[in-house]
């Protein structure tokens, strides 16, 4: 009521109408269908890649990330590396290993994953 005075004496053109009165909906609830997909899956198929992840493109994308992390490791194994610090070596050694340890949890949490 202050809003509608206030505005009143600022010179604004108020004008009042009849209010409705909304009707109050009664609780609804239901019990939902036991063929319901788990939520946690409906969000993965709504909001993110779940269709290409869990699709045979998928399986070979991330068949393919994982083998060519290794293929990396395996050709710093192999090479000549006199002509590089110690210190570069160790902190790359440690870079390749950490990447193949975060492939291999993802590929846990997507088989383990709704």
């Amino acid at each position: 009521m202050e809003e509608y005075l206030s505005k009143k004496e600022e010179g604004i053109k108020v004008q009042s109408c009849a209010t409705i009165e909304a009707s109050v909906v009664a609780d609804v609830s239901f019990v939902a269908p036991k063929n319901v997909m788990i939520p946690g899956f409906m969000y993965d198929v709504l909001y993110t890649k779940a269709f290409k992840v869990y699709s045979n493109k998928g399986s070979i994308l991330c068949l393919l990330s994982f083998s060519s992390t290794m293929s990396v490791l395996l050709a710093f194994l192999i090479i000549d590396k006199d002509d590089y610090p110690r210190e570069d070596i160790i902190i790359t050694y440690i870079l390749r290993v950490r990447a193949i340890v975060l492939e291999i949890y993802a590929v846990l949490v997507l088989v383990t994953s709704d």
